[in-house]
């Protein structure tokens, strides 16, 4: 029988017409997964920055606030890009399914920021800080070992690492009570939402298509 190459069902050839043999296909899918992680680590820290930024201009948030057009705009807003993410990503560029979820980064901090800092709850910005350096290190661990972050005990070590850093951010912010709570929830959250979403991403893992407008 014929060695080389074998065509695997549902991926598509490389540029020079060779089909992708499964150990490539987990390699690809690998490095996919890898940056997924790293982007999520970027989003979650440009949401971290724009709530430390309302943090530090109280008067922002309650202009935000205090004005039910530009609150509910925001919100309104915020709930537009996650459509787009959610159903329009899979047809746009890398460059521009990149530049929406850093917009949405941004508003989603200037929107959960507003909510949470109008009440002093100042755990939003641990939750957005610890999840992005969750991601990061899971990224980074994935890249440099080669190996999948999203089989179960990677997710599960994601945790792990999250709970244990956000613990130790709770002390060392010196967190009220029921402000702890806030990292802990966002954690499982997010690991919650890529566990749920992982074959979503894997459809939208295209090789050798990155730069095109398919």
């Amino acid at each position: 029988m014929p060695s080389g190459p074998r065509t695997v069902p549902g991926k598509p050839r490389t540029p020079a017409g060779w089909a992708l043999t499964p150990e490539q296909v987990d390699a690809e899918e690998r490095r996919f997964l890898t940056g997924v992680f790293g982007w999520m680590s970027l989003g979650l820290l440009v949401s971290a920055g724009v709530t430390a930024a309302l943090a530090a201009k109280p008067q922002w948030v309650h202009a935000i606030f205090s004005s039910r057009k530009a609150f509910l705009g925001v919100m309104l807003f915020d709930l537009a890009l996650v459509f787009v993410l959610a159903h329009v990503a899979e047809m746009l560029s890398a460059f521009r399914t990149a530049a929406v979820l850093l917009l949405f980064s941004a508003v989603n901090g200037l929107a959960l920021g507003t909510l949470f800092l109008v009440f002093g709850i100042r755990s939003i910005e641990t939750a957005f800080f610890v999840s992005s350096g969750m991601f990061g290190v899971m990224g980074l661990y994935g890249r440099v070992a080669d190996q999948d972050p999203t089989t179960t005990w990677g997710l599960l070590l994601m945790d792990v690492l999250g709970l244990t850093a956000a613990t130790v951010a709770n002390v060392v912010m010196k967190a009220r009570t029921y402000e702890w709570v806030v990292p802990y929830v966002a954690l499982l959250a997010y690991t919650g939402l890529l566990a749920a979403n992982l074959r979503l991403l894997k459809h939208l893992n295209l090789p050798g298509n990155e730069e095109t407008e398919e």
